[in-house]
C-alpha cells in the first residue's frame, strides 16, 4: 500500500488470476483495457479501495472504453465511478470480444457524450456486443447489478445494451435515468452476429430495474426495451417518466422471420407516467417489422400513461398468442 501503481492500466497489465485490484481515491484520466482472465473460483475483481471513491474517465476525446473487458473472462468490476467521457465513440464498460463470467455491481456510471448524437455517433454506459459467430462464443453469464447510469447522451445507442449473440445475462437492481435514448434495452437481428440463428440475447433476465426519464429528441424511445431477442423476462422493474415505459418490439423481424421475438415475459412491473404507452408489444409497422410471439403479460400495474396525442396504456399491433392477465390499469 506503500508503493501503489500510478495508473490502473499498470494494475491490468500485472494482475493474475484469484488476484484483487484496489483502486484508491483519485481521479484516473485513461482509456483502459484488461490483458489477463481469471478463472472459475478465481475471479480478478477491480474495485474501490473500501471508502474511497476513484474516478476513472477519460478527458481526450478519445474514441473507446473507460473500461474495456478485452476477451478476458472471470472479472469482477465492483465500486467504481466511471464517466465524463466524450468522443464521437464514448463507453464507460465495453464488452464485445465473446467474454463469459463477468460481474459488474455498485458502480457509478454517468456523462458518457457522443459528440455526434443525432449521426453516426454512440455512447454507452455499459454495452454487451455480441459477434461470435457459435453459440460457444456468446457473451454469457454475465450479472449487472445495483449499478447507477445516469446523465449519458447515446445519440442511437442506449445507456445498458445487451445485442447480438449473448446469453444469460441479469440485470438486477440498477437505477437507469435521465439519459438521451432508451434506458435498458435488449436488441438482436441487426447483423452485429453474422449468423441470424445465434443474433439474439437470450435467457435474459431484466428484473428490479428503476428506470426513469428516457426521452430522446429525434425518435422514439422506452424506459425498457426488448427487440429482436427472445426467451426472456421483464420482472419488478419500475419504469415512469419515459416516453414508453416498456416496449417488446420486432423492428428487424420481418427479414429474419425463422428466427422471430419470442417467449417474453412482462410481470409484476410499475409502470407509470411515460407519455406514449405504458406497454407495447409487437411490430410497429405492418410492412417492415416482425410479429411478435407468445409474450405472457401478468400482474403489472400502469398508471396515467400515453397521454400524448395517440398515447395509450397498452398498445398490441402484429403479435400472436399474447396473453394478458390480472393486470391493473388506472387513469385519473
Amino acid at each position: 500500500i506503500d508503493k501503489p501503481f500510478a495508473t490502473v492500466q499498470k494494475a491490468l497489465d500485472t494482475v493474475k488470476a484469484g488476484q484483487t485490484i484496489y483502486v484508491r481515491g483519485g481521479t484516473y484520466n485513461a482509456l483502459n483495457s484488461f490483458k489477463t482472465s481469471g478463472s472459475e473460483g478465481k475471479y480478478i475483481t477491480l474495485r474501490n479501495y473500501p471508502n474511497e471513491t476513484p474516478f476513472l474517465t477519460c478527458t481526450t476525446g478519445t474514441n473507446g472504453a473507460i473500461l474495456l473487458l478485452n476477451g478476458c473472462n472471470y472479472i469482477k468490476i465492483y465500486g467504481l465511478e466511471i464517466g465524463g467521457h466524450s468522443a464521437e465513440q464514448a463507453y464507460g464498460i465495453l464488452i464485445n470480444d465473446c467474454e463469459n463470467h463477468i460481474i459488474i455491481s455498485n458502480n457509478h456510471i454517468h456523462n458518457l457524450l457522443t459528440t455526434k448524437p443525432g449521426e453516426n455517433g454512440e455512447a454507452n454506459g455499459i454495452l454487451l456486443f455480441g459477434e461470435g459467430k457459435t453459440d460457444e462464443t456468446s457473451i454469457n453469464n454475465i450479472c449487472i447489478e445495483n449499478n447507477n447510469i445516469h446523465n449519458n447522451t447515446t445519440g442511437w445507442s442506449e445507456t445498458l445494451s445487451t445485442s447480438g449473440n449473448c446469453k444469460y445475462v441479469n440485470v438486477i437492481n440498477n437505477t437507469v435515468h435521465d439519459n438521451t435514448n432508451i434506458g435498458i434495452d435488449f436488441y438482436g437481428n441487426a447483423k452485429y452476429c453474422s449468423v441470424p440463428a445465434y443474433d439474439q440475447p437470450r435467457y435474459c433476465v431484466a428484473a428490479g430495474n428503476t428506470v426513469y426519464n428516457s426521452i430522446c429528441s429525434y425518435a422514439e424511445c422506452a424506459g425498457l426495451y426488448l427487440d429482436g431477442a427472445r426467451d426472456t423476462i421483464f420482472e419488478n422493474n419500475i419504469v415512469y417518466g419515459s416516453m414508453y415505459g416498456i416496449e417488446i418490439g420486432s423492428e428487424e423481424g420481418a427479414k429474419y422471420s425463422n428466427y422471430p421475438v419470442k417467449n417474453v415475459v412482462v410481470k409484476n412491473n410499475l409502470i407509470y407516467n411515460n407519455t406514449q404507452a405504458g406497454l407495447s408489444v409487437g411490430g410497429y409497422d405492418n410492412d417492415a417489422t416482425g410479429i411478435v410471439y407468445n409474450t405472457k403479460i401478468y400482474n403489472n400495474t400502469l398508471v396515467n400513461n400515453g397521454n400524448s396525442d395517440g398515447g395509450k396504456e397498452l398498445g398490441i399491433n402484429k403479435t400472436s398468442g399474447t396473453d394478458i392477465r390480472n393486470n391493473i390499469f388506472y387513469k385519473d
